[in-house]
């Protein structure tokens, strides 16, 4: 029996059961390892073994493979202040480990003045390690529990170092499994106003967090649910004039989803509605594994880790559909099951941060053990909820006659310190934020041999010490310097588009957030825009499409901001009526029916990634027949264009088109055999068209890298020229470089 040390005493007992009859047993353990007592193992079964089989012959395994002679050294000098608590004193035996590899550097101890100084110097050596030619992989930062993890990311992230946390949490607590289960939950209980909140704030509908909250505290002060007001704004006027047009969009989008998700949990099992919903109906399965960001792999990863908890329920289920499987999963969550999270990618280059209990049994390189002070490693000892006496449990239980939570946080500290192959540094702070200094962990003394520890702390900068109150290391990442080229970046087209105008624009828009009054143009456009979504929407899933649909729609996209007076909103909102009029006979006319309606694509250019969507796409033509479907992209504008020629240029200048082409041939392996710019206006709809060619969405791709190059360089330079920006640019009044007609 293997790990005897992790055993509690009822599976002892069940070994002394099954070995009563010939006495036949061989165990193999180590007490210095003991880490588990909050799980329930107890030391005592080791400790006491040769008590319960005095025959038993002992055999010390010595040699050690993994870690120098320095490092085991260290631990050895720690773990012999348990004595004499330990298997070594009370069996009379030698348990120094011999190292089989050459000796390698001293234990190094590293004091800080502050926390963010020690998280910045463990990723400066970080740094160093990779720059002289090691992997980021072989370096771990062993913590000593999950909350103490978020320093430490925050610095690699300021580095673009890549990271992995495999903290103590499990499946069920990962961003994307809460997502699915929010799904779920929101699918089979209509009133679950907090899994639909989850799941309409996440990445899947990004509706604005405060919209959001106002939306949730209508609902209470209604006594409605969520989704009941959602399903009602029309009687809310004050509510919905609170949200965007993209909120209301959002909205929308979900409770559409719901409905169809509903309509098909009725005759199917739950498998098929969760793949249906994160694969065909979102494509959200599809966007994490074509991405090129490590973490979006790691979060397929625990997706098809769900699909299998989800097939195992409907192996045993009676009746297999959705309300039925999150009963049993709320059954099973609060009986503490929480199946654990896949491990990385072997061959994920990155910096493995861990608890030192999750990384039992691994060994790195390079090994930080990092937060050695008083109160955090070792950690404060905790009463027992509910303490059994000593009475009842020591004719069980060999209770040692020191301090057992400071025995067991020494013996955590030796797993963690021999988690290292060639290099240990232990780091420690002077101030983690609170009002008296933090003093040196016992634990370093007693390894380094140290009688006193030397309080002289490497002193961190004003800007490291502002650094400490950044946000958390899982917000999305700022721009505080030069990135790295090849660090990470999201950008929108909208953003690329801003950065080749103008980078002066970029940095007003999207770096600094300048506030804008809402121009009228803007309203005009995305009313529009929503009311053609609803004719798409409609055509794509063949439903009745009437004139009335498509106007209440932008009117419901409507927004009274921006115009210059009552009567000239009232002409655009008239124009716009008469607009959508001339779409919808131009769009029965033309009888093509849309495949996808405002699908969301990233697309990966070097170490850039632009998200998006496609407002429209058409398989059109032969594949019924055998051949292969004419792929269009369409994309709508309310922009006066009023002749043909003007129409076939823009379509064939525009960058947004060749980076929409670019898009599809990432995710499909294809290049659209048109591209298509629909001007709306109120006496006729003109359509641009343009080829896509390889060396447009090549180029397409270099302008994708360059403005992120000059993104992460901060090269945000104006550009002026009255012609072609500076006349519409939104923030001309406070640039100081806008260019004037001569």
């Amino acid at each position: 029996m293997d790990e005897f040390q992790d055993t509690n005493h009822a599976q002892f007992e069940l070994v002394r059961l099954l070995a009563a009859a010939h006495h036949n047993i061989t165990v193999v353990g180590d007490d210095d390892q003991a880490i588990y007592k909050f799980r329930g193992a107890a030391i005592s079964n080791i400790l006491g073994f040769t008590a319960a089989y005095p025959d038993a012959a002992q055999a010390v395994l010595a040699d050690n493979f993994r870690s120098p002679q320095t490092v085991l050294d260290a631990a050895y000098r720690l773990i012999q202040h348990n004595n004499p608590d330990r298997l070594e004193v009370r069996n009379q035996i030698d348990k120094r480990l011999v190292a089989r590899q050459p000796i390698g550097p001293l234990v190094r101890h590293l004091h800080h003045d502050t926390l963010t100084s020690e998280a910045d110097a463990v990723a400066e050596a970080i740094a160093g390690h990779v720059q002289s030619g090691g992997q980021a992989r072989e370096c771990a930062i062993l913590v000593r529990a999950n909350r103490d993890a978020d320093p430490f990311m925050r610095a690699l992230n300021v580095r673009g170092i890549p990271w992995w946390f495999s903290g103590t949490r499990g499946l069920y607590d990962r961003e994307e499994i809460r997502v699915a289960l929010a799904f779920l939950r929101a699918l089979a209980n209509p009133s679950d106003n907090l899994s639909l909140y989850y799941l309409g704030t996440s990445g899947l509908y990004m509706v604005n967090g405060t919209e959001m909250a106002l939306a949730l505290n209508q609902a209470n002060r209604r006594h409605r649910s969520l989704e009941n007001t959602f399903r009602n704004l029309h009687t809310a006027p004050e509510l919905s004039a609170e949200l965007s047009p993209e909120s209301r969009a959002s909205i929308a989008r979900l409770l559409e989803d719901l409905d169809e998700m509903r309509a098909l949990m009725r005759h199917h099992p739950t498998g098929r509605v969760l793949y249906e919903y994160l694969v065909t109906r979102t494509g959200y399965i599809r966007r994490l594994a074509t991405s090129e960001q490590p973490g979006d792999e790691v979060k397929v990863a625990n997706l098809a880790r769900l699909f299998d908890v989800v097939a195992r329920h409907g192996e045993v289920a009676v009746y297999d559909r959705v309300p039925e499987f999150v009963r049993r999963m709320e059954d099973l969550i609060a009986a503490g099951d929480d199946p654990p999270s896949p491990d990385p990618d072997p061959e994920f280059d990155g910096v493995q941060i861990l608890t030192v209990h999750k990384a039992k049994g691994l060994e790195f390189p390079v090994v930080f053990l990092v937060n050695c002070v008083a109160d955090r490693f070792p950690s404060r000892g905790r009463s027992e909820p509910l303490r059994i006496p000593d009475e009842l449990v020591r004719d069980k239980e060999i209770l040692p006659s020191g301090d057992s939570h400071l025995q067991e946080e020494r013996r955590l500290f030796y797993v963690g310190m021999t988690r290292a192959k060639q290099r240990l540094v232990l780091t420690s702070g002077r101030d983690y934020g609170n009002s008296r200094p933090r003093k040196i962990s016992r634990f370093v003394l007693e390894a380094l041999d140290e009688p006193s520890a030397d309080l002289v702390a490497f002193k961190a900068s004003a800007i490291e010490a502002i650094q400490r109150h950044a946000p958390p290391a899982d917000a999305p990442l700022s721009l505080p310097g030069i990135l790295p080229p090849e660090a990470p970046i999201n950008l929108s087209f909208r953003q690329v588009d801003d950065y080749q105008i103008c980078p002066l624009k970029y940095k007003y828009a999207h770096v600094l957030r300048v506030p804008l009054l809402r121009d009228h143009r803007v309203v005009y456009g995305a009313a529009v825009h929503a009311g053609a979504m609803e004719y798409n929407r409609r055509r794509a899933r063949g439903q009745p499409i009437e004139l009335e649909h498509l106007i209440q729609a932008f009117e419901r996209a409507w927004a009274a901001e921006g115009f210059i007076s009552r009567e000239h909103e009232d002409q655009r909102l008239a124009e716009g009526r008469e607009v959508l009029r001339t779409f919808l006979a131009f769009q029965q006319a033309s009888g093509t029916t849309p495949t996808m309606v405002e699908s969301k694509f990233a697309v990966q250019a070097g170490s850039t990634r632009v998200r998006g969507r496609w407002d429209r796409v058409d398989l059109r033509g032969a594949a019924a027949s055998g051949g292969t479907d004419e792929v269009v992209i369409i994309d709508f504008k309310t922009t006066d264009v009023r002749a043909q020629k003007d129409a076939d240029r823009r379509a064939k200048e525009s960058l947004q088109l060749d980076i929409y082409a670019l898009a599809y041939w990432h995710h499909y392996g294809r290049t659209p055999d048109r591209l298509e710019l629909h001007f709306l206006g109120p006496r006729h709809v003109l359509v641009g068209t343009a080829a896509p060619t390889q060396a447009k969405m090549d180029a397409a791709a270099e302008s994708i890298e360059r403005a992120a190059e000059g993104i992460r360089n901060q090269e945000f330079t104006a550009t002026p020229d009255y012609y072609r920006a500076c006349r519409y640019c939104a923030f001309a009044s406070i640039c100081p470089y806008t260019a004037e007609e001569d």
